[in-house]
């Protein structure tokens, strides 16, 4: 009986071994994305921490606008890894296009959702074998929509188990003012509501998942999103900290019920860049940096752009769920 009344001794720490990896604002020289690496790649008989190109690549299109990685100061050092092939560097810069200066995105609210023809196809693949939409859940109000689709889930999406679950939203309920505004909607594969009549559009169920509650605080967090990954969608976690469950769910494949719409993943995802984005230092025009005026058509010192379509503010907006982790060194 005695036995029963010792303490168990603690957990091993769980190890989550990951890299930092910043993106870096060519002209005013500071980072504005912060990510972790954590997929073991092998280059020149060494081992490294990458991160995929195109998530990346995906990440800057939604807070900056579609460009480029270079892995030095000038467009010139031009990133050559293929898009599915990953980074494993610590520091790159990203150009626009068509720019050196730009905004970034860090208001969700702010940000303007691109048509469904503009995301990148690899978010759109659930929607390939779509034959109709789903029947709606004739409720009003998602406490009781929520009780619909865990008891047809039967499952968090992530883990498999069926304790403590609990349904979410992918692009949170907090914005249904702005999901309603944007009639996100309309960029589903059969684009249009799908609710009770006085259901919320933003109760969509074709953009509520199952979750278990720990693994829903996590991804609220945020510290993974549920992401194409070779022909598969899996979860994935980008958060440039230690997280206690990258070991037994980081790039786990995700069993999404065949009525998750991929522009709503993508929205997610959307959402969770911007949200750990960090904003741009004021300041009235570009920082002039001395020595770096290549001959490649743009000069360093252009006027600041925002890329056609997206409404962007640069001001902070908290902590965006950003932990102390070392941001520490000075991009000067």
């Amino acid at each position: 009986m005695s036995d029963l009344l010792t303490p168990r001794p603690p957990l091993e720490e769980r190890a989550d071994p990951y890299e930092h990896i910043f993106i870096i604002h060519p002209v005013r020289d500071c980072p504005f994305l912060q990510l972790g690496r954590r997929q073991k790649v092998t280059e020149g008989g060494q081992e490294h921490l990458g991160i995929p190109h195109w998530f990346v690549l995906d990440a800057c299109l939604v807070i900056a606008g579609k460009g480029f990685l270079s892995s030095t100061p000038f467009r010139s050092g031009r990133v050559t890894t293929d898009v599915n092939g990953y980074l494993t560097g610590e520091e790159y810069r990203f150009f626009l296009d068509d720019s050196n200066d730009y905004t970034i995105c860090t208001d969700f609210e702010e940000w303007m959702p691109p048509l469904r023809k503009d995301v990148p196809e690899r978010w759109l693949a659930i929607d390939r074998h779509k034959k109709g939409t789903p029947n709606p859940i004739e409720e009003d109000l998602f406490s009781d929509i929520s009780v619909c689709v865990i008891a047809d889930d039967r499952i968090c999406v992530v883990s498999g188990l069926n304790e403590e679950l609990r349904a979410t939203h992918l692009v949170p309920q907090v914005y249904a003012s702005w999901y309603h505004m944007h009639q996100i909607y309309q960029q589903y594969t059969y684009p249009g509501t799908i609710k009770a009549p006085k259901a919320r559009p933003i109760d969509d169920i074709r953009q509520i998942i199952t979750l278990e509650s720990g693994l829903l605080e996590s991804m609220d967090h945020p510290s993974f999103v549920i992401a194409p990954f070779s022909d598969e969608y899996v979860a994935f976690f980008f958060a440039s900290r230690r997280v206690g469950m990258v070991k037994h769910y980081h790039l786990r494949t995700v069993r999404l019920p065949q009525r998750i719409e991929g522009y709503a993943l993508f929205t997610r995802f959307a959402w969770a860049m911007i949200t750990i984005a960090q904003a741009l230092p004021p300041t009235a025009l570009p920082k002039k940096r001395k020595g770096r005026h290549e001959s490649d058509g743009l000069s360093d010192t252009e006027s600041l752009h925002s890329p056609p379509g997206q409404r962007c503010r640069t001001h902070a907006t908290g902590d965006g769920g950003i932990e102390s982790v070392p941001l520490l060194r000075q991009f000067v």
